[in-house]
């Protein structure tokens, strides 16, 4: 929901959501934000939304009305923009734009030596558990079997690692009828252990995590099972166990190249129906699927990484023959995937799209200079979609892309070109954001009178009035949110994983 804070002055701290309702700001008490100062006018100015659209105006004041000291008459709003207004400063923001909060870093607890407890079952993954196993039902060996054939199916199919891993922990947390399940991963950036996935059955409650137990299957990369850690010798002093009353565990550690890149753990808050022996198997068999996955992933992303040199190469060679456009396919690429993520899209689609987005124009290679304007020059522009389209189809791995540029320059209503394509099944939904997002940066780097560009805000009113039939409204809707949360003008890369 977008809003202002008032960030001095007698109203300091207070909030004002920016809802249907005008936002009246002035020295009279009949304002929304009354603001007594003689450098205010009565009735000064108003912050109203227009759909996804926030904007100031100001009503004639004497001393006018200011965003980032720039004074206007009326402004369209994004998160971060600071209003002065006499004396006092209002910040714009959008809490739709904030990060969510981190998940948090574990901190382990030293580890005291001594002897393994006897309600403690360690197990190597690179052999055996030493001793007769419980005999298993022929239901329960079906049940574990197809969750392991579920995982390696998701593992082989699913291009987004945290979708594996968050459906991996839920069909294993399901089987084994735990209360709580976690994924934990080394962060690359940070070095440190950390929650990505989360499983509960009922309210979500406490998070019923020992850092002790987390600890020692990351030191030893070794499976554990401990049917009540309050009654373990190794576990039972210490303070997470105590305090969370953690009973039952299971612990599996994901290994990635033979190093713990991770661990799978499970809990059950009750001691006397505790995890046994074939809880224990099936999350270590689990978790040695996803640590395969993880590498195979880590395999993908090299080599997404080599794709990204040839991607590069090529859009540099058509910006070297087209320099005006510098620039532009970057920006295209960017303005997708903040329109893409707005609306929902999974990461590996969003990556797709922004391939495309980065190739968009990578026909300019090979067709002549333009022609004047005419009928030649409008043949021209169909032209570089066509080159494009044998280019990019002719890379392998870029099959999926080619719908994508093949449409870049057409619109719902048929007015584009190369072949005047319409309607949202002939235009799916990834190719309208692409179109919009270069027809975005080609009104804002080269429209208005002259041809040198319009700025945002006013490209943005454009497309809010008059852009629904060539775009469809929700992705001019995702566009306005992400302009107004800021994201819009964060850059995103493709590459990054």
């Amino acid at each position: 929901m977008p809003s202002v804070w008032v960030k001095n002055g007698p109203l300091k701290g207070k909030t004002f959501e920016v809802r249907d309702t005008v936002i009246s700001i002035g020295r009279d008490p009949t304002e929304t934000i009354q603001i007594l100062d003689q450098g205010v006018s009565r009735q000064h100015a108003q912050i109203y939304r227009a759909g996804e659209m926030c904007f100031i105006r100001d009503l004639g004041s004497t001393n006018g009305t200011f965003v980032n000291d720039q004074r206007v008459k009326e402004e369209l709003l994004r998160a971060g923009d600071v209003i002065r207004i006499g004396s006092t400063q209002l910040a714009f923001e959008d809490r739709a734009a904030a990060p969510p909060p981190p998940a948090g870093e574990v901190e382990f607890d030293a580890l005291e030596a001594g002897a393994v407890g006897s309600t403690t079952v360690e197990i190597r993954l690179d052999r055996s558990t030493p001793g007769p196993a419980p005999a298993l039902g022929r239901e329960v060996v079906a049940r574990h079997l197809e969750v392991l054939y579920e995982i390696a199916r998701l593992a082989a199919t699913e291009k987004d690692p945290d979708a594996v891993n968050a459906l991996a922990l839920e069909q294993v947390g399901q089987m084994v009828q735990a209360d709580r399940g976690y994924i934990f991963l080394i962060d690359k950036a940070s070095g440190k252990l950390t929650p990505r996935c989360v499983f509960h059955e009922g309210p979500p409650g406490d998070r019923k995590v020992s850092r002790a137990i987390v600890r020692e299957v990351m030191q030893s990369g070794r499976s554990l099972l401990t049917s009540d850690a309050t009654a373990d010798d190794r576990f039972a002093l210490h303070e997470s166990v105590v305090l969370r009353r953690i009973h039952s565990v299971v612990a599996a550690p994901i290994l990635v190249e033979g190093r713990p890149a991770g661990l799978l753990y499970l809990h059950r808050e009750r001691a006397d129906r505790g995890l046994g022996l074939p809880e224990l198997e099936l999350a270590t068999a689990a978790a040695i699927q996803l640590g395969m996955a993880a590498a195979a992933f880590q395999s993908a992303e090299r080599a997404r990484r080599a794709t990204h040199g040839l991607v590069k190469g090529l859009v540099t060679a058509a910006e070297l023959k087209t320099p005006e456009r510098e620039g532009h396919a970057g920006r295209v690429a960017q303005y997708t995937a903040a329109v893409a993520a707005q609306l929902g899209l999974r990461r590996s689609a969003i990556q797709r799209l922004q391939l495309a987005a980065l190739l968009h124009d990578v026909g300019m290679l090979v067709v002549p200079p333009p022609p004047p304007e005419g009928p030649a020059r409008d043949a021209w522009r169909g032209e570089h979609v066509r080159a494009g389209v044998r280019i990019v189809g002719a890379v392998p791995g870029f099959e999926d892309l080619v719908p994508l540029i093949r449409l870049h320059h057409e619109r719902l209503d048929g007015s584009g070109y190369p072949e005047g394509t319409q309607g949202e099944d002939a235009i799916p939904l990834p190719a309208r954001i692409l179109i919009l997002a270069n027809a975005f940066d080609l009104m804002c780097a080269y429209g208005g009178d002259g041809g040198g560009g319009m700025p945002a805000k006013d490209v943005l009113v454009d497309f809010g009035r008059n852009g629904a039939g060539s775009f469809g409204e929700d992705v001019i809707k995702a566009l306005m949110v992400a302009h107004r949360n800021g994201s819009l003008y964060q850059a995103h890369d493709p590459f990054d994983a």
